[in-house]
């Protein structure tokens, strides 16, 4: 009914102790310099507030990848694949200040937090933030294309084989620092965070394991692990399909932007007082859009050559870029051609 004040007392200490971290490895055969890690972390106790989850997918993608193998139904990896386990922030900061030159070698980090929230429960969605386009990386696309790959769930009318409807929600978001992936980009380590939100009950003590659903955990799973085994058994194929997803997905981007600035400039004409150059800046501005999302899809392919370094596959690649380069030529003309057209109009 009205403003609530509170007073707090904080009883608290700083003391020097040791940062430890857990490490689990599954060494590579053939390119075991290279490296792809999970890392998870805990937070809190009773019971561990938000991070419990993905600690626990952390554990089961351990044991699931290695029962695989023995199993026999998965070769064991080219490359290794590291599982890093600690205290948020301390766990990993105390790993890589032992081990500083391990970050050299990581292909890519696939970070946890909350990965398992019931979304009904915990008013929450799936989240994948991706990694900073400042680190060139494929791994932002590859991912978003896996994602979209596994989502199907539902059957929608009058169709019995193919699942086309999601009934888990999961979405891609720009790179936010909430977790040990900011501590991973700082060394330039191409690091995705995967987590539930919005979330209810977000490190309180009423995040307990009967919040969690098992399907989420199991989605979040599905992606990040297949693609974990994609990249550690990558050759020439794998590579090539990598680039393939790169290189659509960064067309596309071109055509939305161009799609964009036609409707931006569409209302403008009938809205804004000074519209020649309110068209002009509209113009601009999504012409450089497009030339920055240029720069991060030459980056992208760039980053593949990791995986297949040979020139048979740099000849493929430059192929490839040479083909955004036309793309992003051609969108920037449309843009060029919407301004003509609708400042003639004006």
């Amino acid at each position: 009914k009205g403003p609530v004040k509170l007073k707090a007392f904080i009883d608290a200490v700083n003391y020097e102790a040791e940062g430890e971290e857990l490490v689990g490895v599954i060494e590579g055969s053939e390119k075991p310099e290279q490296e792809i890690w999970f890392v998870a972390h805990s937070s809190g106790t009773k019971p561990g507030a938000n991070c419990a989850g993905g600690v626990g997918l952390w554990i089961e993608n351990a044991r699931a990848i290695m029962t695989l193998i023995t199993q026999g139904k998965v070769p064991r990896p080219k490359r290794t694949i590291k599982f890093l386990l600690g205290a948020e922030g301390g766990g990993l900061t105390s790993y890589l200040t032992a081990r500083p030159d391990d970050v050299k070698k990581v292909v890519a980090a696939f970070v946890y937090c909350s990965v398992g929230n019931d979304q009904n429960e915990c008013g929450s969605s799936l989240i994948m933030y991706k990694s900073a386009e400042s680190i060139p990386s494929f791994i932002n696309d590859l991912c978003i294309d896996t994602i979209d790959k596994v989502s199907k769930d539902g059957l929608p009318p009058f169709k019995d084989e193919t699942k086309d409807i999601q009934l888990i929600r999961f979405n891609a978001v720009p790179y936010t620092p909430w977790s040990d992936n900011s501590r991973l980009m700082r060394l330039m380590v191409p690091s995705p965070l995967f987590m539930s939100w919005p979330a209810r009950h977000f490190h309180t003590q009423f995040m307990t394991s009967d919040k969690l659903d098992p399907a989420v955990l199991k989605r979040c799973g599905e992606v990040t692990t297949s693609v974990a085994l994609m990249l550690a058994n990558a050759g020439a194929n794998e590579a090539r399909f990598i680039a393939k997803v790169v290189e659509s997905k960064g067309k596309s981007r071109f055509m939305h932007v161009s799609t964009q600035a036609y409707s931006e400039i569409m209302d403008a004409v009938t809205t804004v007082s000074g519209t020649v150059a309110k068209i002009n800046h509209i113009s601009e501005h999504h012409k450089g859009k497009i030339d920055y999302l240029a720069n991060r899809t030459l980056g992208a392919l760039e980053s593949i050559e990791a995986l297949e370094d040979n020139s048979s596959f740099r000849k493929e690649l430059d192929g490839l870029m040479n083909g955004v380069l036309e793309a992003k030529a051609v969108e920037k003309a449309k843009i060029d051609g919407y301004k003509a057209l609708f400042s003639k109009e004006v």
